[in-house]
């Protein structure tokens, strides 16, 4: 679908109808469709009007999905402009993205990058993902 057209559909899109583009690309990273779901996320931050945490849970989908493909660069460039979104409130959401970003840095040789970002992993208060709170202390 071109791009054009596909900005044109989701303009008028509801909210929910909107949703679908996270949920699918949840469900393809579930499946181990990485390539599909790059598609989902990269169609759900072509529409207009798309709050902040949804665009940042797109772009850790992505992120993911990068990651698991080896595709480190572009996963950094997902997981920073995430990281860039203003006002994210949800503290899973952000810790997520600092760990795909060591997951990217550690595999790009960046180790001194990985520390300051599981440091800033380990600072984020309310995660109430016990796994994700425990990958930061084993990285630690």
């Amino acid at each position: 679908m071109s791009t054009n057209l596909l900005a044109g559909i989701t303009s008028t899109m509801s909210v929910g109808q909107k949703d679908q583009f996270q949920q699918k690309a949840i469900a393809h990273n579930q499946r181990h469709e990485y390539n599909e779901a790059i598609d989902a996320a990269d169609n759900g931050l072509l529409i207009r009007g798309i709050g902040p945490i949804t665009q940042a849970k797109l772009l850790y989908e992505k992120a993911i999905a990068l990651n698991q493909k080896r595709e480190y660069g572009p996963a950094l460039q997902a997981i920073n402009k995430g990281l860039q979104i203003k006002d994210i409130s949800d503290s899973n959401l952000l810790a997520g993205l600092l760990y795909e970003k060591t997951i990217a840095l550690n595999q790009t040789g960046k180790y001194d990058k990985v520390l300051k970002a599981i440091n800033k992993g380990l600072q984020i208060k309310d995660v109430s993902d016990s796994n994700l709170r425990a990958r930061f202390f084993i990285l630690q």
